[in-house]
């Protein structure tokens, strides 16, 4: 025997909402306390067919909502391509990764997934390591401009050269000079490249 569905409160005009979405309605609505939200058609459907279920089915799909919110913030697993879209990189990326360690891969059938909670600990620490990275990268630049080096001026392959050996003797600061103005050289380069007009056949 059906028990009571607890959605359904005295005085609620079930029938009349059941009818406007059977006629897809368009102004279908739910109000709580005051407010009221419009359903598109999927929901005013699913809302229409929990106002007519039991006490019981309310439940199980209470229960089936609550297990989706814990095991699709955590351990829930996505797939290459959801990967990829949180990464902001390729799905071959994802892939090449995963073969790396960066990812723990787990085979479902021919298919690859991977921990949803794991793919955001990578894009999170990925991000650090960026911004660390920019971090380190201006405090070079500010260092060796208040040195006096010129970083506009593309460095000479003795520069180079002589970079090279001083930072294999641990001292990289002359590198970070070099790299930093060919660097630059190299954006100027593309900048130009890219702005000159195209020959004609």
């Amino acid at each position: 025997m059906s028990s009571v569905n607890p959605l359904v409160a005295s005085g609620a005009h079930v029938s009349s909402f059941q009818t406007a979405v059977a006629k897809r309605h368009a102004r279908a609505t739910v109000t709580a306390a005051g407010d009221s939200v419009p359903l598109t058609e999927l929901g005013g459907r699913v809302v229409a067919m929990l106002l007519a279920a039991s006490e019981d089915d309310v439940r199980g799909v209470a229960a089936l909502l609550e297990h989706h919110d814990t095991t699709t913030t955590t351990e829930r697993m996505i797939s290459p391509e959801e990967a990829a879209a949180l990464l902001g990189v390729s799905r071959p990326t994802v892939v090449r990764w995963a073969g790396s360690g960066l990812l723990e891969d787990h085979r479902v059938g021919a298919h690859h997934r991977y921990r949803r909670e794991e793919v955001l600990a990578l894009r999170d620490a990925r991000r650090r390591a960026a911004e660390d990275a920019r971090a380190e990268a201006a405090r070079v630049r500010d260092s060796l401009t208040q040195a006096g080096v010129d970083l506009d001026e593309p460095p000479t392959r003795e520069e180079r050269r002589a970079a090279a050996l001083a930072a294999r003797g641990g001292d990289r600061t002359a590198l970070h000079a070099v790299m930093e103005r060919q660097r630059r050289a190299d954006a100027r380069h593309a900048a130009e490249t890219a702005s000159a007009p195209k020959r004609l056949p």
